[in-house]
């Protein structure tokens, strides 16, 4: 990286960037001869030059003229880099501490409805990949979200067991075979037409129901669509106990 590009990074201003530059170059200088050098206005470089001693990187000589010296970069240069790494340390502490209260208050919270398909599927990736042993999902096997089904393979792989109830339609096999491949247990009804709501049940804990209207003559694309998701274990087990009888019921895969 260049040094240009490094100061930058660091916050320096273009002024700042061109007369640290200079400095680099001369190692001391008046103010006039850095302005010169860096072509920066004489009515700017004071101030300028006064930035770079507050940040470390020069010292000044007294006399006439004043003369600024560059600070060593593995002083000067070093140690504004050292100061700044501990500050985005810091920062991404307190938004991880920011994140933890978001997410206890928004779990805190029983039940909640979301509304759209792009915070929805963030919901249910989010509750597969803090599943630890059993999803429970009746689906329509429809057109696959690639991100959720990946989560759904990184979950069988670290021993989720994983359950599908869905309606068996020739022309959606292969979607039913693909979720069959990374292991999860399937079991069909026969349906003449498409149910509007689907279920996730997460470790007999977290209960989702969703509402959306199927598109006709498409695969099934999430439109319109509505999810609660409910946090209790008691509603969750109802949901369980109710998928598992009809689980044995029905003809598996």
């Amino acid at each position: 990286m260049e040094i240009d590009e490094i100061l930058r990074q660091l916050g320096f201003k273009e002024y700042e960037i061109k007369a640290y530059r200079i400095l680099l170059f001369l190692a001391s200088a008046t103010p006039r001869e850095i302005a010169k050098e860096a072509k920066i206005p004489q009515t700017k470089i004071y101030s300028i030059l006064e930035e770079l001693r507050k940040k470390g990187m020069v010292s000044v000589s007294p006399g006439k003229p004043m003369r600024y010296n560059l600070v060593p970069p593995q002083t000067g240069l070093l140690s504004l880099v050292r100061n700044n790494k501990k500050k985005w340390e810091e920062i991404e502490k307190e938004v991880e501490e920011l994140s933890k209260s978001i997410e206890q208050k928004r779990y805190s919270t029983r039940i909640l409805l979301y509304e759209g398909w792009d915070v929805i599927r963030k919901i249910i990736i989010d509750d597969i990949k803090n599943s630890k042993m059993e999803i429970l999902r009746i689906l329509r096997f429809g057109k696959i979200d690639e991100e959720i089904f990946s989560e759904m393979e990184r979950a069988v792989k670290r021993g989720v067991k994983i359950k599908i109830i869905g309606p068996y339609k020739k022309e959606r096999e292969h979607v039913i075979e693909k979720y069959k491949r990374i292991g999860c247990k399937i079991a069909l009804v026969r349906f003449e037409n498409l149910p509007l709501v689907r279920e996730n049940i997460f470790d007999a804990n977290v209960t989702h129901i969703d509402f959306s209207e199927p598109e006709k003559n498409k695969y099934i694309t999430p439109k319109g669509t509505i999810l609660v998701r409910v946090e209790d274990n008691s509603t969750a087990q109802l949901f369980k106990n109710r998928f598992d009888l009809l689980f044995e019921s029905l003809e598996k895969y």
